[in-house]
């Protein structure tokens, strides 16, 4: 553990840090356009299809989309009477791994959101390839924080190098370090909705085309739920909604939730 820390501090401080506060600079302008703000911070859950959930998810101040998730609320007019059409922040972690953010085009992309937000860690050099898209194409864009990205690894108690946590997970919890008036969290399962060994889509047609999460996501039934290939890091979706469960109890004034995911949390 703390030869692990130790070389992400060095790497952290060597390469990435001068892009780090580059991107972090915006910190008083983010926060002043979250505070006091009603936000739905919209996943990719199937049970969002035939929701009728789009009206209701375009009427809160922000809309915060995730990855990919941003592309079927533009392209796909179909749908967005259940997911709806605005994006105004993007969480994303521009990785080269299929839905992460790898196929985004900065420049296309510019017309539709008011913030870009990286949600890598701090540490990789994804974050200069980040903050040199974003200064490109003049997107207003923002890191998070150093400080917030290892109070939810903690937090989450994850295994250095081999655990690291969802986008969605790190959505969340940036978010409800600032002052809003209300976070609505909706399209969110943490699996729970996938029995072992099922078919079932995991995300609504055209989130991840053709897309399974099998090869990444889980390690055993104890942190994750399901067994499957080992990857080259993993989430632990089990962990993250127990985490998620915590944080609802402790936020009720702030946090409200979609009736699929309330039923989750009362069933499990």
């Amino acid at each position: 553990m703390k030869n692990n820390i130790i070389l992400k501090r060095k790497f952290f401080i060597n390469k990435t840090k001068k892009y780090y506060k580059s991107g972090t600079k915006n910190r008083k302008t983010f926060q002043e356009f979250l505070k006091g703000k009603k936000i739905a911070v919209v996943s990719g859950a199937p049970h969002l299809i035939n929701s009728n959930e789009g009206e209701k998810i375009d009427s809160y101040d922000v809309v915060v989309r995730i990855n990919q998730g941003y592309l079927v609320s533009i392209n796909d007019k179909t749908e967005q009477k259940d997911i709806g059409s605005r994006t105004d922040i993007l969480y994303t972690q521009l990785s080269d791994y299929p839905g992460c953010g790898n196929s985004m085009h900065m420049r296309s992309m510019k017309p539709y959101f008011k913030w870009i937000v990286s949600c890598s860690p701090y540490f990789t050099k994804r974050i200069k390839e980040f903050v040199k898209k974003t200064n490109k194409y003049k997107i207003p864009f923002y890191i998070v924080e150093k400080q917030n990205w290892d109070s939810l690894f903690n937090q989450l108690n994850l295994r250095p190098n081999k655990e690291t946590p969802t986008s969605g997970m790190i959505t969340i919890y940036h978010l409800l370090q600032y002052d809003i008036k209300e976070l609505y969290v909706t399209g969110f399962t943490f699996y729970k909705n996938i029995a072992n060994n099922s078919k079932d889509p995991f995300y609504y047609k055209g989130y991840f085309s053709g897309y399974r999460s099998d090869w990444y996501m889980y390690r055993g039934p104890g942190r994750s739920g399901r067994k499957n290939k080992k990857p080259p890091k993993q989430h632990p979706p089990n962990i993250e909604f127990i985490f998620f469960k915590e944080l609802y109890s402790l936020n009720k004034d702030k946090i409200s939730c979609d009736s699929k995911l309330l039923d989750l949390m009362e069933r499990f």
